[in-house]
Parts: C-alpha cells; sequence; structure tokens
C-alpha cells in the first residue's frame, strides 16, 4: 500500500481519535521490536502488555485488517491511515517472534544461496518461526514509515 500524501504528525496530532491509535501503535512497535531485538527486561511482561494494547484497538473499534483496499486518497486521512496500520497490527500481535540473534544464523544460511537483500529471499524454505520475526519486523519499519513516526522509531 502506497499513499499519494503522506500523512504528517501535525494531521495525526489535529485529530484526537487517530493520535490515540498512533499513540498505542508507536507503543506496540517499541514492544515488538524489543522483543525481535532481545533489549527488552522480562519477555513475559512484554507480551502481557501487547495483548493490553491489543485489548485497547479493539476497545476502540479496530479490527484485524480493516481499512484496506481502498482508493489512495482515502489514506491521506488520518482517522483511516491510524486505522489501517492498527489493523495490521492486530494481524501480527499474537504472532510469536524469536530474538533476530536467534534466528539469524538460519537467515544468513537461506541468504548465501541467494542474491540480493535478506527480505527479498523465497521465505518457503525458512522455519515459520523466522519468516515470522522478519515479516514483524518488516511491519516495525513500515508501521513507522506510515505513522510519520521516523524520529520515534529512530529511539528505540
Amino acid at each position: 500500500m502506497s499513499s499519494s500524501k503522506q500523512c504528517t504528525k501535525k494531521q495525526f496530532a489535529s485529530n484526537e481519535y487517530a493520535t490515540t491509535i498512533r499513540t498505542i501503535c508507536l507503543e506496540i512497535t517499541a514492544t515488538e521490536n524489543s522483543l525481535i531485538f532481545d533489549t527488552c527486561e522480562d519477555r513475559q511482561f512484554a507480551h502481557t502488555q501487547l495483548k493490553e494494547l491489543k485489548n485497547k484497538l479493539i476497545q476502540l473499534g479496530i479490527t484485524s485488517n480493516c481499512k484496506v483496499h481502498l482508493d489512495q486518497s482515502a489514506y491521506e486521512d488520518p482517522e483511516t491511515m491510524a486505522a489501517y496500520v492498527a489493523g495490521q497490527w492486530l494481524m501480527f500481535i499474537d504472532t510469536p517472534v524469536i530474538p533476530l540473534r536467534s534466528v539469524a544464523s538460519i537467515i544468513m544460511e537461506h541468504s548465501k544461496r541467494q542474491s540480493g537483500p535478506i527480505r527479498d529471499m523465497p521465505g518457503k524454505d525458512l522455519p515459520q518461526y523466522a519468516r515470522n520475526t522478519l515479516a514483524v519486523q518488516e511491519w516495525i519499519e513500515q508501521s513507522a514509515f506510515f505513522l510519520d513516526a521516523k524520529e520515534e522509531r529512530e529511539a528505540l
């Protein structure tokens, strides 16, 4: 999904609903990032926190995979964009991830067999937990882009 015009942090801030969703999504992003890069002190607490954030999104009316396949101009609206990102997070939030360092050897072994970026490598030969980790890592980057959260992402 690419947007014809990127929603800005200022646009999100001008809408209370969008701001609330954006804030929750950034908390999810930070928590998932800490799980993937193994920087959280308590993985169980992080999973509990993710469940609580998921419930907050559901209480706000967000559903898994919501706001997809809309006209590109619809994503210029901060509420729509925030809901889209949140709906994608609901698809990923229960996906088990393993610290990237734990799957690095498997990923490196597979990357030796092909040329190009690791994210372009065929995933069918990777174990599911490695594919999960790569998918969530990619969505961390994408969600930060869609939420105009470059500074917040760099602070992780």
